[in-house]
Formats: structure tokens, C-alpha cells, sequence
């Protein structure tokens, strides 16, 4: 079964280039950690186009993979990989705070 992940992300002011660009490293690194081609990975990036508040600082990421396994297969690699531990902590910097959702794709 399909699952869609999704990060809300509320950048702090001024940092979204710098959070766009950190996107990228991350997603080049986890491609190569999930062994995906950039090509192939089914992902979308959003950023609200209006709304109230910080949602002008918000970037969303949805990630689809396979299975919830294929998902924790991933994390339990990645939490192991020393390049994405010396990631992590340069989202701190550019983030207010991050939100993570799991969805299941439902039948139609």
C-alpha cells in the first residue's frame, strides 16, 4: 500500500533561499541513500501562494513511497548515514518548526 509523507516546514524569515537550497542536498543525499534516481523519486514541493500569518514562510514536501516499509526502510538507513546526521542539524538554523504527516492513499 502507497503512503504519501509530508513536511510542513515554517522557515524563519529571510532564510527560504537558504532552506530551498538545503532542500536540495537533502534530497540528492537521500536519493543516493534510497538508491532512487532524482528522476524517479515521486516527490512535490509547494509553498502557499497567499494566506494569513507565517504561511508565507511555509514550504511543504510530499514524498510518496511505496509501503510504510519502504518509508522506515529509508529512515533507519538514513538515521545511520553520517552525511545526513551533519545535515540535520543545518535545518536548525532556517527553521521555526517542522510537522510530519503520513497519509495512506486511499482506494478509488
Amino acid at each position: 500500500m502507497k503512503v504519501v509523507q509530508r513536511g510542513i516546514m515554517n522557515i524563519l524569515p529571510g532564510k527560504m533561499g537558504e532552506a530551498m537550497k538545503l532542500l536540495e542536498e537533502h534530497i540528492t543525499l537521500a536519493c543516493r541513500l534510497a538508491n532512487i534516481p532524482r528522476e524517479k523519486l515521486v516527490m512535490r514541493t509547494y509553498r502557499p501562494y497567499f494566506g494569513g500569518g507565517d504561511s508565507l514562510h511555509e514550504m511543504i514536501v510530499e514524498i510518496e513511497w511505496d509501503s510504510l516499509s519502504a518509508m522506515t526502510d529509508f529512515f533507519n538507513k538514513a538515521m545511520g548515514d553520517q552525511e545526513m546526521q551533519a545535515l540535520m542539524p543545518k535545518w536548525d538554523a532556517i527553521e521555526k518548526s517542522h510537522h510530519v504527516q503520513v497519509f495512506m492513499l486511499m482506494p478509488q
